[in-house]
């Protein structure tokens, strides 16, 4: 199932359980990198970040966040975005 398609920007949201490394990037449907968000250590809580939409094609898009806690475990999500 796809989200709803977006023409401006599109919004993301992700909570953080405890803190850890962080790597969110946006790539396209083929894995090309758009844009590094960010590759550095984040606190728990509440995030939002904002794909910014007036520059890029239409088509699909993908983010991805990687959590890395203390200890090493690994948790991975991607979403996918449709530009207009």
């Amino acid at each position: 199932r796809y989200p709803p398609p977006f023409k401006e920007n599109a919004s993301s949201e992700y909570t953080l359980p405890e803190a850890g490394q962080v790597y969110l990037e946006i790539t396209s449907i083929l894995g090309n990198r758009i844009r590094l968000i960010s590759n550095q250590p984040q606190a728990e809580g509440e995030y939002s970040t904002t794909l910014e939409g007036s520059k890029l094609v239409p088509g699909v898009y993908m983010i991805t966040l990687r959590f890395t806690n203390q200890f090493g475990s690994e948790l991975t999500k991607t979403l996918r975005m449709v530009k207009q």
